[in-house]
């Protein structure tokens, strides 16, 4: 193991995270289809079962630890805010446009940073600054959406855009109380403990879902293909992410690795042609850029 993790330090932390960005953006970009073609809720079940089958045999291989009500207890609610948190991901995703929902839902810092300053921490003058400069970029973003849906002859179209936009904000605050959730478990139990057994929980809370019942037998074969593929990605995006905890900067890794969104505009501009004005782009570039100094403060 101490020799894996040397292996693994010598790496650079950029590449890590810069590996992690591909995997969980072209994860999140397929199930805009995925979704589409059988529904959210079956198309997260999928991915979440092929995680558990990759984290839970790595729980299994570490030394055996004593667990504590308290740390179970966040680990169960990081699970259940997954579930949640990745189900309203794939369900904007498939609304689309994916460059609007996208750096939407990248914000989630702010909400972070927000979720700590009503628990009791303050936040800089830099902070406040960066947090307000994303709600003004996510403003112009979804300003420049709404008149184009108003100026659109499809019926009721600036209703559903009024939603997607609703939804991804919704899909970007639980996101948020999913990582405090997990931060919080970490702490107590370790990353992989607290991700095994969250997929655990996760997969759990999904069964509750009817859907999920019956939405198999009529997936056709080619399409369980491109799930598989999906449920590796983002599989592997969350072991890129501990990889380059072994290293000497691992908040590089996880800056990259938290603007995954940026491939998955990108691909949505490539293969989906999805166009945006220059004001549209200048706001999500300053999204993207405010998150990332947020992220190293």
């Amino acid at each position: 193991m101490t020799d894996l993790a040397s292996a693994l330090a010598d790496v650079s932390p950029a590449v890590w995270g810069i590996l992690s960005a591909l995997a969980f953006g072209t994860a999140d970009f397929l199930a805009r289809f995925t979704s589409r073609k059988i529904g959210h809720f079956p198309a997260l079940f999928i991915v979440l079962v092929l995680g558990a089958s990759v984290f839970v045999p790595l729980l299994l291989l570490q030394n055996s630890r004593e667990w504590s009500a308290h740390g179970l207890i966040y680990v169960g609610l990081h699970g259940v805010l997954l579930a949640g948190a990745m189900a309203l991901l794939y369900l904007v995703l498939a609304r689309g446009p994916i460059n609007v929902v996208a750096p939407i839902i990248a914000a989630h810092p702010a909400f972070i940073i927000l979720i700590a300053f009503v628990s009791g921490s303050r936040p800089s003058a830099m902070q406040w600054l960066l947090m307000l400069a994303i709600l003004v970029c996510i403003g112009v973003i979804t300003r420049i959406v709404t008149n184009r849906a108003n100026e659109s002859a499809i019926h009721n179209s600036s209703e559903y855009f009024r939603r997607t936009l609703w939804l991804s904000l919704a899909t970007s605050i639980v996101y948020a109380l999913n990582v405090v959730a997990a931060q919080r478990a970490v702490v107590i139990n370790g990353e992989i403990a607290t991700v095994a057994i969250g997929h655990c929980f996760a997969i759990g809370a999904l069964l509750f879902v009817r859907e999920i019942r019956y939405a198999y037998a009529s997936i056709p074969f080619k399409w369980w293909g491109v799930l598989l593929f999906q449920g590796v990605l983002n599989a592997a995006g969350m072991l890129f992410l501990f990889a380059g905890s072994f290293g000497l900067f691992p908040e590089v890794t996880a800056l990259l690795s938290s603007e995954f969104s940026v491939v998955t505009i990108l691909l949505a501009a490539i293969f989906l042609r999805e166009r945006m004005t220059v004001l549209q782009l200048l706001a999500v570039v300053g999204v993207f850029t405010a998150t990332g100094y947020l992220s190293l403060i």
